[in-house]
């Protein structure tokens, strides 16, 4: 008897600590993002690139950290996520009336983003990679003579490789440093246009537990 209370004793304590090594939590920060665009035509087959400007944009969203020891963890986070690029674009009136400046239109997605990494920790300092899934909740262009239209030629599905480097600053509070490299063609239907995301991200963390 004393040996079977012993082991629910054991299993209990075993079963607390590890949730203890869960951790749950918000995040928010900034994004530095651009697009790899690329145009061909039936006349001309050689990719040419687009001019585009990073476009600033922001994430906030959850987090999940299971710690799996004192160097090794999981995350998953959920997340809102803006990002795009900055586009330029000429008019019919600005080539007949050129006003010396270059203009450029916001190319603006938003996407549910779930990112998952391996996290390495030393000390404070940790490192990660791994996989991110992302969903468009909506896609448009603003800034284009002063107008707004939405832009139905992206797909709904991305998907992307991510690199991060964090610190923590307290036991509550850590800050990352995330690259987001785009692995697919963003553009529907659309044989002589390429898009793929890419993005710096710069987060606060606010651990629950």
């Amino acid at each position: 008897m004393k040996k079977i209370l012993l082991l629910l004793i054991t299993a209990s304590a075993l079963r607390q600590n590890a949730f203890c090594q869960n951790i749950l939590g918000f995040k928010a920060g900034l994004n530095l993002a651009n697009q790899a665009k690329n145009f061909t035509t039936p006349q001309n087959p050689t990719p040419q690139p687009n001019k585009t400007k990073p476009l600033w944009g922001y994430q906030f969203g959850v987090f999940y950290k299971a710690k799996m020891n004192n160097h090794w963890a999981f995350s998953a986070e959920t997340n809102f996520s803006l990002i795009g690029s900055k586009a330029e674009y000429l008019t019919e009136e600005q080539i007949l009336n050129p006003d010396g400046t270059t203009h450029y239109y916001n190319d603006k997605i938003g996407y549910i983003e779930i990112p998952l990494t391996l996290q390495y920790k030393l000390n404070r300092l940790y490192f990660g990679a791994g996989p991110a899934i992302a969903f468009k909740v909506f896609s448009k262009i603003t800034n284009f003579e002063n107008s707004t239209y939405k832009t139905p030629y992206y797909k709904t599905l991305d998907a992307s490789a991510n690199v991060l480097t964090g610190y923590q600053l307290s036991k509550k509070w850590d800050l990352n440093f995330r690259y987001s490299y785009g692995l697919l063609n963003i553009h529907e239907d659309n044989i002589y246009v390429k898009t793929k995301n890419r993005f710096f991200n710069l987060s606060v963390l606010y651990s629950l537990k």
